[in-house]
């Protein structure tokens, strides 16, 4: 919900020209990119070499929320640079770990099928990218458009979600 606002949180909250948010939106994505590669890869070897996964999944979650916190704390330019690399950290992370804990905890079956699994596993991971902007437009109309509605939702939905990885027993 964040990534499809993105130009009107920062038009109507940080308070940017159309041609700076604009701007702003491709230089964060720069670095939202450059950190993403870099903790993917790091991450990903750790919980391999460690074999590991929760507490990565687990952590990544934590510094996501982490990330939303800091346009709330900070709505500017800061806060947004602050929030582009810290995402940039937990979504690397989380993305290259949570693909191998959900891989993991697929049940193993002598008929083949794995493909069914993981397209249901693929559909649970792209509902709610389909829900979420539509829950920030009933959100920003419920509270007259204040964008920091969106970062409060998105910070209990992150943390709501790295505790359901904790009950997860058959990976470590």
């Amino acid at each position: 919900a964040i990534a499809a606002y993105m130009l009107y949180i920062l038009r109507d909250y940080i308070g940017l020209s159309d041609g700076d948010s604009n701007i702003a939106i491709a230089n964060m994505a720069i670095l939202t990119l450059i950190c993403l590669v870099a903790s993917s890869l790091v991450s990903g070897w750790l919980s391999d070499r460690y074999q590991r996964r929760k507490p990565f999944v687990f952590g990544a979650s934590l510094i996501m929320g982490c990330a939303m916190l800091a346009p709330l704390l900070l709505p500017n330019m800061t806060g947004m640079w602050i929030y582009a690399g810290i995402i940039g950290l937990g979504y690397g992370m989380f993305m290259s770990i949570d693909m191998a804990l959900m891989t993991q905890v697929l049940p193993q079956s002598a008929e083949g099928d794995e493909g069914k699994d993981l397209g249901v596993l693929t559909t649970a991971v792209n509902i709610p990218q389909i829900i979420s902007p539509v829950m920030a437009a009933v959100l920003l109309h419920l509270f007259d458009g204040d964008y920091s509605v969106i970062f409060i939702a998105a910070v209990i939905f992150v943390f709501g979600s790295a505790l359901c990885v904790m009950p997860i027993r058959s990976v470590r």
